[in-house]
């Protein structure tokens, strides 16, 4: 019998379908179960692969209201680096297990704004104004007091650090300068060459044999810390031979040589100055004029912390992290999923805090999510009432360990803080800047050493008697509590407030004393 050639095509036409199907199918699941791959490796946690040809018919149905999620689950390594940082943050980047890294601060990045607040200030234009007049003056003492007048009676309105260099415009008269000549000192003040001061023309200015502080820095020294208990404080270096006698004379329990000031048991930090060598042994001298030997010290790291400068780009709430290491997760079908890691202080833009059972969570404007215990944050406060019409003041959050710093109602500047222990607290309520000093000594006993020494405190910002907001060069743990109760910020970020905040220090002057901003400090 002979079949119709219609009747064979319509078989072709069936078998070709049904291969067609088939086809599909294969490939359907082949991509899904390269999804699952692919999300594995890119997250680093095992998902158990879904069958999906086993869909039930409610799965079937919400299979595209969950597109958005399941493209959520399998974002590639790739496409976290080719975000785009519209919040101005430091750019997260892949390590090379493919996971997302919110790299943390770098010093370098701030310069430019150390600089720009840096042109804002009474010390630049002073320096603008005086750079063309004839003479320069360099202090000879440790704290060479400056004058309101010739007289030289009452008290001196500031200092300059040994080794600081200023203009000096003209030779005055006055009294009280005995052996020594008055100078009218770029900017306001007079000094006497027979007080700690030496005068000379510009062609003919010696070189600092004391290395003065650097003001164009995050860190106006470099520093250093005692490496053990035995470490001598010396007057002069001293020879191989009277180091021998001193340290038996330490070994046997004698009284100490009188070129030995004295034996740095506690904790001690030094600001180092140029080195010295005597019979083959490096001394390094200090701020003070004094000696320790190099191999008992130990050079402080550059600290690379620093907050924000607010603006368009970057604006409140901002989180910092503050611990070690803080793993980044993706909310994936209700379960945080780890996708990354942040490194110590990195920061974000805090877009939302989110009550889950698990605990509160925080996330970024590109749905990451950090643990709330992890980070700090930083959010408008309303100006309140008794500072209404203040153009300047700061806002300091113990319980949160931040700082912010507004102009009227706007936050122009927000970043982690270190304040006092329990045992010794930070004080509450409402205060005025009164005394800065770019820097100076901080010493006092303490539980646990006995007793710390703590030379050149950068930017220091007095308060309160002896309670400060300063600059913390032996330390990075900023967002926890560290302190003797003073307000410890990274030296960069200590360095902005003190150009920003009132009273503004004059050319010249190491020190300045008058009321200035607000600084409210709450709980």
């Amino acid at each position: 019998m002979v079949r119709s050639p219609t009747k064979w095509l319509s078989v072709l036409l069936i078998v070709t379908t049904l291969g067609a199907i088939s086809f599909v199918l294969f490939w359907e699941e082949k991509g899904k179960a390269d999804q699952n791959t692919e999300y594995k490796t890119s997250t680093g946690h095992k998902k158990k692969k879904k069958d999906t040809l086993g869909l039930n018919k409610e799965d079937r149905k919400s299979k595209a209201s969950s597109q958005k999620a399941q493209n959520e689950r399998t974002v590639s390594p790739s496409s976290y680096e080719s975000q785009e940082n519209t919040a101005g943050f430091p750019p997260r980047v892949k390590s090379s297990k493919s996971r997302l890294i919110m790299r943390g601060p770098k010093l370098s990045e701030f310069k430019g704004e150390l600089n720009k607040i840096e042109k804002t200030t009474r010390w630049y234009r002073d320096k603008k104004r005086t750079e063309k007049h004839p003479y320069v003056g360099i202090a000879t003492d440790y704290r060479a007091k400056i004058y309101p007048n010739t007289r030289g009676k009452g008290s001196a309105i500031s200092y300059a650090r040994r080794g600081s260099r200023f203009p000096v415009k003209s030779l005055v008269n006055g009294t009280g300068c005995e052996g020594g000549e008055w100078y009218k000192k770029g900017g306001p003040g007079y000094i006497c060459t027979a007080k700690g001061f030496s005068v000379h023309k510009k062609e003919t200015t010696p070189k600092n044999d004391f290395i003065p502080p650097d003001l164009y820095k995050a860190e106006p020294y470099k520093y250093g810390e005692i490496r053990h208990d035995d470490a001598l404080l010396y007057r002069r270096p001293p020879t191989s031979k009277e180091r021998d006698l001193a340290e038996e004379a330490l070994t046997k329990g004698e009284k100490l040589p009188s070129y030995v000031i004295r034996r740095m048991q506690g904790d001690f930090t030094i600001a180092m100055g140029r080195e010295v060598t005597v019979d083959g042994t490096v001394y390094v001298r200090t701020s003070k004029n004094r000696y320790v030997l190099k191999e008992d010290l130990k050079v402080f790291p550059l600290r690379e912390m620093h907050g924000e400068v607010l603006g368009p780009q970057k604006k409140l709430p901002i989180a910092f992290v503050y611990k070690p290491k803080a793993s980044v997760y993706k909310i994936v079908n209700g379960d945080p999923i780890v996708v990354g890691q942040a490194q110590k202080h990195a920061r974000f833009h805090a877009n939302r805090v989110l009550k889950r059972e698990d605990g509160f969570w925080v996330f970024d404007d590109d749905h990451h999510a950090l643990k709330r215990k992890d980070v700090r944050i930083c959010r408008t406060r309303t100006q309140p009432k008794h500072l209404r019409g203040v153009n300047r003041w700061i806002h300091v959050d113990l319980s949160e360990q931040t700082i912010v710093a507004y102009k009227g109602k706007k936050p122009v500047f927000a970043t982690l803080i270190s304040s006092g222990i329990p045992s010794r607290r930070t004080p509450l309520g409402l205060y005025r800047i009164n005394y800065k000093q770019v820097s100076t000594t901080m010493s006092g006993p303490d539980d646990e050493v006995g007793w710390y020494d703590i030379a050149e405190v950068p930017w220091t910002m007095y308060y309160r008697n002896l309670y400060a907001i300063h600059g913390a060069y032996w330390h990075n743990d900023f967002g926890k509590k560290k302190s003797h109760g003073c307000t410890n910020m990274a030296p960069a970020d200590a360095k902005w407030l003190f150009h920003w905040s009132r009273p503004n220090r004059p050319i010249g002057w190491h020190s300045v004393r008058d009321s200035g901003t607000y600084v409210w400090f709450t709980n």
